[in-house]
């Protein structure tokens, strides 16, 4: 009968065993230290294997991340310089944090966290007046239609029968276009239009710099 029984297993069970280095009671995979003397959970073996030292311990615990997939709603993002929740752009500052665009914009311009009496309650959008852009920098693109002012004394059946976006194009290549295809009369018409507006500039330019 003696001999039927199974020798007493010198391997401590699972319940429990210790990682040696951080402490930790489960792992998906025990280990051992070189020696052998010593249990090592999965991640503290791994660590060893590759570094030949122990795994610090503080890299073990990383910081909780509240999880709102619970609830099935996205976290909301807040600046934490001015609160706001909504911005075209999310950026970091130095320390890692989220800053709307508009603090992020001024922190790296001036170098220093942006006062909060400059938020605005209401984003508001860049807008590129038209006037204001080179014909280099519109390219191949047509300018939109200028309409001239409404003048009585220039208004006639005859204008208004032809369109003047063609002839108010900032390409000079167009304009030459749109030129050949005017009849001596049309070229005249437009001429004496034109000539009159350029009187009317001049006149503006001299009262502005008086």
């Amino acid at each position: 009968m003696d001999a039927e029984k199974k020798p007493v297993s010198k391997t401590k069970s699972q319940r429990d065993l210790v990682c040696f280095n951080c402490g930790v009671t489960s792992t998906p995979l025990w280990r051992r230290t070189p020696d052998r003397k010593h249990s090592l959970c999965n991640a503290c073996g791994l660590y060893y294997k590759q570094y030949q030292a122990h795994r610090p311990l503080h890299i073990r615990h990383k910081p909780a991340v509240p999880d709102h997939s619970k609830d099935g709603e996205e976290a909301v993002i807040e600046c934490v310089n001015c609160h706001q929740t909504k911005t075209p752009l999310w950026r970091k500052n130095d320390k890692g944090q989220p800053i709307c665009n508009a603090c992020g914009l001024y922190s790296r311009l001036h170098h220093k966290d942006r006062p909060v009496t400059m938020r605005k309650s209401k984003i508001q959008r860049r807008r590129r007046d038209w006037a204001m852009v080179t014909p280099e920098q519109q390219g191949s693109e047509t300018m939109p239609p200028l309409t001239p002012p409404h003048t009585p004394s220039l208004s006639s059946p005859y204008m208004e029968q032809y369109p003047m976006s063609p002839l108010f194009d900032f390409n000079e290549s167009r304009f030459q276009d749109s030129l050949s295809q005017l009849s001596p009369n049309e070229l005249k018409m437009w001429y004496e239009f034109f000539e009159k507006r350029a009187k009317l500039l001049e006149e503006a330019i001299v009262s502005q710099q008086a």
